[in-house]
């Protein structure tokens, strides 16, 4: 599961609307993480090797900490 965290800046702290701007961008990179995990999830094994990638990589890869 990811981890939501909501950065405020001084800037940030000043307008709400600012704020809220980023709490969406923020929720909205955690889907998107989701969405790429519950993707790869699906593939087999032999398919997810064909891409150069083992289950333990999905994470990583779905975060973006992984590049290859």
């Amino acid at each position: 599961m990811t981890a939501v965290t909501f950065p405020l800046r001084k800037s940030a702290a000043a307008s709400p609307w600012r704020l809220a701007l980023t709490v969406l961008r923020s929720l909205h990179k955690a889907r998107q993480e989701r969405l790429v995990a519950a993707e790869l999830a699906k593939l087999d094994d032999r398919l997810l090797a064909d891409l150069g990638l083992t289950r333990g990589d999905i994470q990583a890869v779905s975060r973006g900490e992984l590049r290859r």
